[in-house]
């Protein structure tokens, strides 16, 4: 590639070739920029450069080099090329339109010394530039003039509106946390830009700070839930995630949450209540009757049974396990759970959710059943030794192991068998089930609760405290991550369904649009001409008629040199026939287009009626209010001119001058009439073809509107509050990677 050196215009030449091959030069660089091709450009204008004739101002050379280096994304060599350009430019036009490219690049690129010097050389030619007001108001905001860079920004708008202005004023509320004036003039700049990267940029940081997601990479897995709480808490299409986020976020500072499972009769209740050391889970209920308890600390003894209805039952402590007792199978399957409160210090520590057997859970209560599973964070299972290892409980382990939750066995009732049986049963179980459970622990809890030292307990809470009392933290945060990633998932879709809406809504917007402009064509081009010939037909008929009326009025000369006469009533008669003629001819053409252009809303609104629901009430109203500035226009003004035109002279003319001089017969009336008649068909179709045509273009317009409008929301709205959820989503994955990692400290 050629260099030139920019100070120097080269070696210059008169001939006629070298003037040729300069302007040829020229011509190929200004080719290659419109075509946007800035490294082709640049090697024609730097050979230009050496072929200038020394009286050749080289500042247009510059100034078409600073664009080149624009497009080649080379900014420090455009702005150079763009200040060479204006040294060189002696002439204003030519000097301000260097100044105002090389000012719209400051402005791309956030130059803002580089701004305000090009603001100076465009104000110097237009006080009123808003590019360069919007670079003053830049460099005030970057000195923390809020309030002067404001009223530079509302003066460069009362310019017109500007992309820069609206993103640079944009940026200035975000500063200052105004979130709402950051919306608004951030939709009014990607309604200029819709594709701006900028603009999308800034709305990102604009929905994380209003969204509460302004996580840092040390922000722990409290700070995550806490914004995911947040932010299903302000986002509508969030809002039904909002109780299951605020409860993932509660039940992380609370103690570990583990579920006792098995098949009934396995001794769940049993090992509860060894667990605990004392009774707090009733034994000996019925299938129908079992309940799904949640055991957990309290300053006093005390129950509280919770109905599926919300409404709840509150137990004295010493008539609890007498009120449980009670219950019969018609209030169990009212019951949602049952909350069992005791001073017991391991409780602090751990609550236990009591649930039926698998195989006696009311159909009422397995979806609640489920619902603890999912908020567990592990889970304890309890076989029995005669039936230990059983296909149901396959198919229940699995689903379990689906949730991630940790899974440690219990092998109870141990002293029914042998030592050596026990051991069978435990390699059996091992066998068949042992990569659901991370170990099986055989006990005894009947003899745990009696305090017998052969009840195996010791080895169960060494198990207990090894895999989750030890591990509790990791473990909270573990269930957390699940629950989490759940949450994230479902928001992502709940959000992605609201996208679809709002794309099938655009979409409607777009195809309604695209018909109404469709059928404008169609109305101006067809039906007005319609009308017109229709009019034309019917005002012949109209005169048709009056020329047989004047025939039984006036009476015929009976002499060779004498006149038809008529009487002032017969010429009051032909007027108001004449005037109720037009306005009934007029009412019926009203009717016709009314219908017509009625026609053709039904036809643009029909096929996507369900999707522009929630535009039908501004539709209409347009609608109504187009078609009754169309009567006025059209119909009301064509009566009012043909009235005009009649009592006017024109029934007077033909009385006093045409009938006279004419034969008294139909066809010669008739002619006479129709000559000297209004053409009204001319006067009624300009104005129908102005007024029906823009009925139909200002409704396509404001569908086109309305769309540009969604996309715009979209931006702003939902497309944002999906970056906000993807950067959540992120900071959970990086967290999850240090939790398998072992790094435990968050």
């Amino acid at each position: 590639m050629l260099q030139s050196d920019p100070d120097n215009t080269g070696d210059s030449t008169s001939s006629r070739d070298g003037q040729l091959s300069f302007q040829a030069n020229m011509g190929i660089a200004n080719a290659y920029l419109e075509l946007e091709n800035g490294e082709n450009a640049k090697l024609a204008l730097q050979i230009a450069l050496r072929q200038a004739a020394p009286n050749f101002s080289v500042g247009e050379i510059y100034s078409k080099l600073g664009q080149a280096h624009d497009l080649l994304g080379d900014n420090d060599a455009a702005m150079t090329s763009f200040r060479r350009a204006l040294t060189r430019q002696p002439n204003a036009a030519s000097h301000h339109d260097t100044a105002k490219r090389a000012l719209r690049l400051t402005l791309a690129h956030g130059d803002i010394p580089g701004g305000v010097e090009m603001a100076n050389h465009v104000l110097a030619s237009n006080a009123g530039d808003s590019d360069a007001l919007t670079a003053r108001g830049l460099e005030l905001a970057s000195n923390s003039q809020i309030e002067a860079a404001r009223a530079t920004y509302e003066h460069a708008l009362e310019n017109g509106a500007n992309y820069e202005t609206f993103l640079a004023r944009a940026a200035l509320e975000l500063s200052v946390e105004n979130y709402d004036l950051t919306q608004h003039f951030l939709s009014l700049a990607l309604r200029e830009k819709p594709d701006s990267t900028r603009g999308k940029t800034l709305l990102s940081a604009c929905q994380s700070s209003q969204l509460g997601v302004k996580l840092l990479p040390e922000s722990s897995w409290y700070d995550l839930a806490s914004a995911l709480s947040r932010l299903c808490g302000q986002e509508p299409a969030l809002l039904p995630l909002r109780q299951l986020a605020n409860q993932a976020l509660s039940e992380y500072d609370q103690p570990l949450l583990v579920a006792v499972m098995g098949e009934f009769s396995s001794g769940k209740s049993s090992f509860v209540n060894a667990f605990v050391g004392t009774d707090v889970a009733p034994t000996g209920v019925t299938p129908t009757t079992a309940t799904i308890n949640i055991v957990k600390y309290g300053r006093s003894k005390a129950g509280r049974v919770i109905y599926r209805d919300n409404t709840s039952r509150d137990i004295a402590g010493s008539k609890l396990f007498e009120a449980l007792g009670t219950i019969d199978d018609d209030e169990a399957r009212r019951i949602q759970h049952v909350e069992i409160l005791m001073p017991i210090d391991i409780l602090e520590r751990v609550n236990i959710i009591d649930t039926p057997g698998l195989n006696s859970i009311l159909p009422e209560h397995e979806a609640v059943a489920r619902s603890f599973l999912k908020r567990a964070d592990a889970v304890i299972w309890v076989f029995t030794v005669n039936q230990a290892g059983k296909s149901t409980e396959k198919l229940a382990l699995d689903s379990i192991r689906e949730t991630g939750v940790r899974v440690l066995g219990v092998l109870n009732k141990v002293d029914q068998l042998s030592k050596d049986q026990v051991g069978e049963v435990l390699a059996y179980v091992d066998s068949e089930l042992g990569d659901r459970v991370e170990a099986c622990i055989p006990i005894s809890a009947r003899k745990a609760i009696a305090g017998d030292a052969d009840s195996g307990w010791d080895a169960m809470r060494d198990e207990l405290e090894a895999r989750f009392f030890d591990q509790a933290r990791t473990i909270k945060k573990q269930a957390l991550n699940r629950r989490l990633h759940t949450l994230l998932d479902s928001a992502h879709d709940a959000v992605a369904s609201a996208n679809h809406q709002s794309i099938a809504f655009r979409a409607a917007l777009r195809t309604a649009a695209k018909l109404a402009r469709e059928c404008m064509f169609r109305f101006v081009d067809e039906d007005v001409e319609q009308e017109r010939l229709r009019i034309a037909q019917d005002t012949g008929l109209l005169y048709r008629n009056a020329a047989l009326e004047v025939l039984e009025l006036v009476r015929p000369r009976k002499l060779p040199f004498g006149s038809n006469k008529a009487t002032q009533a017969d010429r009051d008669y032909l007027l108001g026939l004449l005037d109720s003629g037009f306005d009934s001819l007029l009412q019926e053409s009203k009717s016709r287009c009314i219908g017509v252009l009625t026609q053709y809303v039904e036809e643009i609104i029909s096929p996507e009626r369900d999707k522009l629901e929630p535009l039908w009430n501004a539709l209409d109203s347009r609608i109504k209010e187009g078609l009754k500035l169309a009567q006025a226009e059209v119909w009301t003004q064509s009566l009012a001119f043909v009235r005009g035109y009649l009592r006017g002279g024109f029934v007077d003319h033909f009385f006093q001058v045409e009938l006279g001089k004419i034969e008294l017969t139909e066809d010669a009336i008739y002619h006479v009439l129709f000559r000297s008649s209004p053409e009204l068909d001319t006067q009624l179709s300009l104005p129908l073809a102005k007024a029906g045509g823009q009925l139909l273009e200002d409704l396509s317009d404001f569908l086109d509107g309305r769309a540009d409008n969604a996309e715009v929301q979209f931006l702003v709205g939902d497309s944002g509050l999906s970056r906000a959820l993807s950067s959540l989503s992120e900071h959970r994955q990086e967290l999850a990677t240090r939790l398998d990692g072992n790094d435990d400290s968050k």
